[in-house]
């Protein structure tokens, strides 16, 4: 365990490794401008940045991450942060700030995202993106003002940020419309077809909501198959 005190903190330095239990504790940033930072079921007080000058690149697969105005704060359009799993903090501002870089959660495997992990929160944002890419891809962002601030850049394919009723909650869900032609995971679709590609992302079956008529073919992308409960419906085709 290492505790930097008010005014010190691990800085300047190729490589740090936070893991399996340890402790990095310091009432201002605990850890500053170091180029590759690899944490894993540690637990670090105070905030990890790079600064305009400088590049970081943190690999976080659990444990926590504490700051006053932030947890994580990236400056640099060439820094990278990476959280697979863990905890990000902020009791005085956004869990994490971009003002230029990249910020990816998660990871996108094709299926489907966790809505646990990793878990961002902020006095006042989860995620403030001020000018870099943040990639959501995986976990929970919370925030008293609002979950997210700024550009979400990307998603992974048919899923979408969903909210929570006062915007303060932020996760990832399936992206649908609602006139109810198909659903999938009660989640209302427009089309067959793309209620079809939904339910083979999630592993699950379409049930339809109406009769169906199209004059499109309707095609099980090759190595996948698919359930369609016609709930007492019909799908009929016709040609023009």
């Amino acid at each position: 365990d290492l505790n930097t005190g008010s005014n010190t903190s691990i800085s300047d330095c190729s490589k740090v490794y936070v893991h399996e239990g340890a402790k990095v504790i310091s009432t201002s940033n605990a850890i500053v401008e170091c180029s590759n930072i690899y944490i894993n079921n540690a637990t670090i007080v105070g905030g990890v940045v790079d600064w305009s000058w400088s590049t970081i690149n943190v690999n976080m697969t659990g444990g926590s991450i504490t700051g006053t105005s932030f947890g994580i704060k990236t400056s640099n359009s060439s820094s990278k942060i990476n959280i697979i799993d863990g905890t990000v903090t902020a009791t005085s501002g956004p869990g994490i700030l971009i003002t230029a870089g990249t910020l990816t959660l998660g990871e996108d495997t094709g299926g489907y995202p966790s809505t646990t992990n990793p878990s961002i929160k902020g006095s006042t944002y989860g995620v403030k993106n001020d000018g870099g890419t943040f990639n959501f891809y995986d976990g929970i962002l919370k925030g008293s003002t609002y979950a997210t601030s700024g550009v979400v850049s990307k998603t992974p394919e048919l899923f979408k940020v969903l909210y929570s009723a006062d915007g303060t909650e932020a996760i990832l869900g399936i992206e649908a419309t609602f006139e109810q032609v198909a659903t999938v995971n009660g989640v209302y679709y427009d089309d067959l077809t793309s209620a079809i590609d939904a339910a083979i992302k999630v592993n699950t079956k379409v049930e339809l909501c109406k009769n169906i008529t199209t004059i499109d073919t309707i095609t099980i992308p090759a190595g996948n198959s698919v359930i369609i409960d016609l709930a007492g419906f019909t799908i009929n085709g016709y040609t023009e």
